[in-house]
């Protein structure tokens, strides 16, 4: 027997040093380093060329006399509320971290988990072809993240790698989500599940990716997509499967396959709503009714069923087995996803 997570998924692993508070003191820093060059961003400022920005003609002296004028004048404000800024910025940074770390830390866990934690060598030949990955969605600790794992585990027979979505109660999940549809915010599980998928989509000996994801799991899943489109070549991204589960991303792009004459890039895109799911109805099932909002796959509804809970009201009821096993109906979408 060996360990999954190292020797099966052996995951590309880095530590996340371009979250949005380093990158945010990083380039204060940088732009502090280079203040020096400012005075000569308009030097040489004398030219005889009619052409030239700083040649000097009436319409010229003016639009400069009045831009100089007002960058003057609100130098001082700007350079308060530049300071201001940068002290909220730290506050909201450290008040972050210590309400994690007092309220939320105990139920995080480690950033991957694998189920099964050991994997026997003939699993592993048997599976070293396919890589299966899951993203949890809201309000999901440790241990429920094993519970998904486990059973997605005893409902396809592969091993699987869980990116560890954690949870900061449901209300700050909700928060998160907001920031994460509305202005693309980048979590640090987006950030760690990157590198990830695109070092399995790169692996020749890998033939076949699959990304599960469910709620908050399928934001981060969209922006991971984004950024596979611009990083993997094609015949690599074929590899990908995409199934999510009470998806509450604002938008899931498939871009055109420029090698074929029809179709898209990714052939196989999912995603399973319960019809009164509210995260659902905020996410996939808003966003693909919306002709302004790019969501494409194909989209598979369970007419009045309620509930957001990835094993109790998505797994067991779609895919188990028993009175509780449904059918969901095709409500649309691409038909080569």
């Amino acid at each position: 027997m060996a360990d999954t997570l190292t020797t099966f998924f052996n995951p590309a692993i880095g530590i996340d040093r371009n979250g949005p508070y380093q990158l945010f003191m990083k380039d204060i820093g940088n732009l502090m380093s280079n203040l020096t060059l400012g005075f000569k961003i308009l030097w040489p400022f004398f030219t005889p060329r009619p052409l030239d920005e700083l040649f000097l003609c009436s319409s010229t002296v003016f639009a400069l006399i009045w831009f100089l004028f007002w960058s003057i004048l609100q130098a001082p404000i700007i350079l308060f509320v530049f300071v201001v800024l940068v002290i909220v910025v730290l506050i909201i940074g450290l008040l972050t971290w210590i309400h994690s770390f007092l309220f939320w830390h105990i139920l995080h866990g480690p950033a991957l988990q694998v189920f099964p934690s050991t994997i026997t060598p003939a699993a592993s030949n048997l599976n070293q072809h396919e890589r299966w990955v899951y993203i949890n969605g809201i309000a999901t600790g440790r241990t429920i993240i094993r519970q998904n794992l486990q059973l997605l585990h005893n409902l396809f027979g592969r091993p699987l790698l869980g990116i560890n979505n954690r949870t900061y109660g449901f209300l700050g999940d909700i928060v998160e989500c907001v920031l994460q549809r509305s202005f693309g915010f980048r979590t640090s599980e987006t950030r760690v599940a990157y590198p990830i998928l695109e070092g399995f989509l790169n692996d020749a000996n890998v033939s076949r990716v699959v990304l599960i994801a469910h709620s908050q799991g399928g934001i981060i899943a969209s922006h991971i997509l984004r950024d596979l489109y611009t990083r993997v070549s094609i015949a690599n991204l074929r590899k990908l499967q995409v199934y999510t589960f009470g998806n509450a991303a604002l938008h899931f792009d498939n871009p055109p396959d420029p090698t074929v004459a029809w179709g898209h890039v990714l052939q196989h895109i999912e995603h399973y709503c319960n019809e009164r799911d509210m995260v659902c109805s905020w996410g996939a099932l808003s966003s693909s009714r919306q002709p302004d909002i790019r969501f494409q796959g194909k989209i598979f509804i369970s007419q009045g069923a309620t509930g957001h809970l990835f094993n109790q009201h998505y797994l067991f009821p779609m895919f188990g087995v028993g009175n509780f096993l449904v059918q969901p109906t095709y409500l649309g979408g691409q038909e080569r996803a």
